[in-house]
C-alpha cells in the first residue's frame, strides 16, 4: 500500500520478466499510449543484444530491474551464482543508462531456491528480491490475450498487487484491457521505488 495526501491507494505494479527484446518498442509505444509505466526485469543476454531499447526504457521513465544472465535454477541456486550474475546485469545497465538498480527478481522464484545463507549474501550486496503477487499466466494463454487479461483482473483483490508479465504478444494485446480493468477496481498504476522498498519475496526472507 502507498498514500497519497494522507490517503491510502490501491496500487498496482505491472512488470514484465526476460526481455528486452524485439517486442521492446511495442511494449514501450502501448505502455506510453495507457500513460503507463512498468518495471522491467531484464536478461544479460537480451542487454546484449537489444542495447538501445534498454536506454529506450529508461528514457521513457520505466524502473529497470535484474532477472540474471542464465535463467538457469542450477546456476543460480544450486551453484549459488545468484549474486554475480545480478551483479553482471547492473553493470550492463549502468553502462547503457548510467543508473545503478538494485532490485532483482528470481527466476521460478525465491522460493526455495534462496536459503536464508544466500539472503544474505544478496542483502551484503545491497540487493532487493520482489516475486509477485499476480501471475498472469501469459505463459499458459499464449494465443488469448484476453483470458491473460481476465486472469489479472479477476486475481486483483489486494492493496497491494505485483503483476507477472513476459514480453510476449499476448501480455502487450491484454495490456489495455489490463490497465482499464483494474483502474475500475480503484487501482493506480506506480513503478519500484529505490527509496520506497516493500518487501515480497515468496521465501519470506525480511532482510530482503
Amino acid at each position: 500500500m502507498e498514500k497519497w495526501n494522507g490517503v491510502t491507494k490501491k496500487v498496482a505494479y505491472l512488470t514484465f520478466e526476460d526481455g528486452p527484446s524485439a517486442l521492446t518498442p511495442d511494449l514501450l509505444r502501448t505502455l506510453d499510449q495507457l500513460q503507463t509505466r512498468a518495471t522491467f526485469f531484464y536478461l544479460g543476454t537480451q542487454v546484449d543484444a537489444f542495447p538501445q531499447e534498454v536506454k529506450a526504457a529508461a528514457k521513457a521513465g520505466h524502473y529497470i530491474g535484474l532477472h540474471g544472465e542464465t535463467h538457469d535454477y542450477d546456476t543460480l541456486y544450486e551453484k549459488g551464482k545468484y549474486v554475480s550474475e545480478m551483479q553482471s546485469v547492473q553493470k550492463k545497465i549502468h553502462e547503457l543508462t548510467k543508473l545503478t538498480p538494485h532490485l532483482t527478481r528470481p527466476p521460478y522464484g525465491s522460493d526455495p531456491g534462496i536459503t536464508k545463507k544466500m539472503a544474505s549474501a544478496i542483502h551484503s550486496a545491497d540487493f532487493r528480491v520482489w516475486d509477485w503477487s499476480i501471475d498472469s499466466m501469459d505463459w499458459y494463454y499464449k494465443d488469448s490475450a484476453k483470458e491473460v487479461a481476465n486472469t489479472v483482473i479477476r486475481r486483483a483483490e489486494r492493496p497491494f498487487e505485483i503483476i507477472l508479465l513476459h514480453e510476449q504478444p499476448q501480455a502487450i494485446k491484454a495490456l489495455p484491457a489490463i490497465v482499464a480493468g483494474l483502474q475500475k477496481k480503484g487501482y493506480q498504476f506506480a513503478i519500484y521505488d529505490e527509496d520506497f522498498h516493500i518487501p515480497y519475496n515468496f521465501a519470506q526472507h525480511s532482510n530482503l
